[in-house]
């Protein structure tokens, strides 16, 4: 096949197989966690972030990255903290 003649191709076409074993493993382990709406909370809190990032001219990238983390977080922080109230009653 004359579209692996490139490196890069064949670079990607490998990193793509490997994707493609690793991320159900792990979306596994998510949904039997019960966690499969996080991933799409922590993606729309990274549009927040850059715009956020745009608007107060800081790098985009790192706003991004930074809002998933708190958000990750904050989600964590609420989640353990409805899990013990559920425990109190």
């Amino acid at each position: 096949m004359e579209i692996f003649q490139y490196e890069f191709m064949r670079r990607a076409f490998s990193v793509g197989v490997l994707l493609a074993i690793i991320i159900p493993s792990i979306g596994v382990v998510v949904v039997l966690k019960r966690l499969s709406m996080i991933g799409d909370a922590i993606s729309h809190t990274s549009l927040a972030g850059v715009t956020f990032g745009l608007v107060f001219n800081i790098n985009p990238i790192l706003a991004s990255m930074i809002f998933c983390v708190l958000s990750a977080l904050s989600i964590e922080f609420i989640r353990k903290k409805l899990q013990d109230m559920v425990r109190c009653l």
